[in-house]
């Protein structure tokens, strides 16, 4: 791994500044911020950046021009204020799909240019990989993979539209109920989306789970869906929320927010009036487990990489955030104390998200912390409900983390 001596801003410049609620800035235990935040994640020294995945620590990944050469890219894990090349993964250039909580990243040696199979153009020749700290797996290269678990599964897909996932061993989970349906993204829980053609050849954005499909809609036009000119362009947290895409009335596509209580709504909206921002929907729209969105738009002329957060919260009193933090570290404590924990990591993924959550409390930031904590009660009660395979701690065990969690979210809500 290089690690990339380029400021973040090379390229750009800062773009946007958190937007604070006057009742925010005046305090008060209720107050909430009034906007989400706009963040520059910058490039690798050429023009352009574009995003694929957020995890729930924060750390972005995709790839970036560098100014090597004209064509030149290479994946890149930003974390901390800094992009961070990652190299080619042994290829001529390469690209991050995705990243778990753990750090993992699946992507994309890329080979080169290859006359395509039927002689007609030419493609980029590609391999799926698995980089762990530096370390290169290499898959089969018929998986083209959209997703890596905290499991360290790999979903995808063929081009033929058979969904496929990678453990250790190739898996293929068949079709998703036609020709046309194909698999993007996956969490946790079992909850996978994609889309399919309706009755009318539409095609709309689905949400798959315990073997039925959900229609999710459109913002008031024909179409909706979850990739947009061959790129993954949906992802579904570990609360159920999907990004994707969507028609509206005048049937012009905008970036959208689905979750089971508020349904599709269009991110133009959750953003401040003249901010300046086109949010596009065409690559790399991504959600954590936090609430955060990760997309690309214009400002300015320039198309740039955009971290859209949500409203910072309710403003805890210094006694009570103290107090919650400390209620999660015990709760992380049990869960590291439980049945299940092992060196293999069986249960690191939920104990990530207290972490995350530990984190997001002494940051101040009420809103992302409960989502993590909701995030954790959901997959906790998803094993117990069998959704999420075996558990790997007794009942007892995750009823009591599930009533413990919800009682730090209802004190900091």
């Amino acid at each position: 791994m290089r690690a990339s001596v380029l400021p973040v801003a090379v390229g750009a410049t800062l773009v946007a500044l958190a937007a604070v609620g006057v009742s925010a800035l005046l305090g008060g235990g209720s107050s909430r911020s009034m906007h989400w935040a706009l963040q520059d994640l910058g490039t690798l020294g050429g023009k352009e950046s574009i995003p694929s995945d957020i995890n729930s620590r924060g750390q972005v990944v995709g790839a970036s021009y560098t100014g090597r050469s004209a064509l030149s890219y290479d994946a890149f894990v930003w974390e901390k204020g800094r992009m961070i090349d990652l190299g080619t993964f042994g290829g001529a250039y390469s690209s991050a799909v995705a990243i778990n909580d753990h750090g993992a990243i699946v992507g994309l040696r890329i080979l080169g240019p290859a006359v395509a199979p039927s002689g007609v153009g030419w493609f980029n020749r590609s391999v799926p990989v698995v980089w762990r700290n530096g370390r290169i797996t290499v898959l089969p290269e018929a998986l083209v993979p959209v997703t890596i678990t905290n499991r360290g599964h790999v979903i995808g897909s063929t081009r033929s539209g058979h969904a496929l996932r990678w453990s250790g061993t190739t898996s293929d989970l068949g079709g998703l109920g036609g020709p046309s349906a194909r698999l993007t993204a996956a969490n946790e829980r079992g909850q996978m989306v994609g889309s399919s053609q309706t009755a009318g050849r539409a095609s709309h954005a689905v949400l798959w789970q315990d073997g039925k499909m959900t229609d999710l809609g459109t913002l008031g036009g024909l179409n909706s869906g979850t990739s947009a000119m061959g790129i993954r362009n949906v992802h579904i947290n570990g609360r159920g929320q999907v990004v994707g895409y969507a028609a509206t009335a005048l049937q012009t596509l905008h970036p959208f927010l689905w979750d089971p209580t508020d349904g599709m709504r269009d991110l133009t909206s959750l953003i401040p009036s003249g901010s300046g921002w086109e949010l596009l929907s065409a690559f790399g729209l991504a959600i954590n487990d936090a609430g955060e969105i990760l997309g690309d738009g214009n400002l300015r002329l320039l198309r740039l990489a955009y971290l859209l957060s949500p409203p910072t919260g309710r403003v805890l009193s210094q006694e009570t955030a103290g107090q919650a933090r400390e209620s999660v570290v015990r709760l992380r404590q049990d869960v590291q104390g439980g049945t299940g924990a092992s060196p293999d990591g069986t249960l690191l993924y939920l104990i990530d998200a207290l972490s995350a959550a530990e984190m997001r409390l002494a940051k101040g930031e009420t809103t992302t912390a409960a989502n993590l904590l909701q995030a954790f009660i959901q997959q906790v009660d998803a094993f117990l409900q069998g959704r999420a395979g075996e558990p790997p701690f007794t009942r007892t065990e995750g009823q009591q983390w599930i009533d413990d969690a919800r009682a730090i979210e209802t004190a900091i809500k």
